[in-house]
């Protein structure tokens, strides 16, 4: 069973972690975008701990996007009931 436990990022195309969604396990050193393209770029790795500045970064970018949908989908029923109202006036 393979355990993903690491946080990556690539220096060369910058996907990393937070935009696949996904851990990378002990056995993925190279990023699969760039080796597809033809280059083969050592992935930057990390585990996930307090004193983890992009790591946090990442969390709180994940955070603030959360805050931002969950805002938008309480006020998407507000906005339809006001249509509903000024279209049946």
């Amino acid at each position: 069973m393979v355990e993903r436990i690491w946080h990556f990022h690539c220096p060369a195309c910058s996907v990393g972690d937070f935009e696949l969604g996904c851990l990378a396990a002990d056995e993925e050193l190279v990023c699969e975008l760039c080796l597809e393209e033809g280059s083969v770029v050592r992935l930057e790795r990390w585990m996930d701990g307090p004193s983890d500045p992009v790591a946090e970064t990442d969390r709180q970018m994940a955070d603030a996007a959360t805050g931002e949908l969950l805002t938008a989908v309480e006020a998407a029923p507000v906005t339809l009931c006001r249509l509903l109202i000024r279209s049946s006036a």
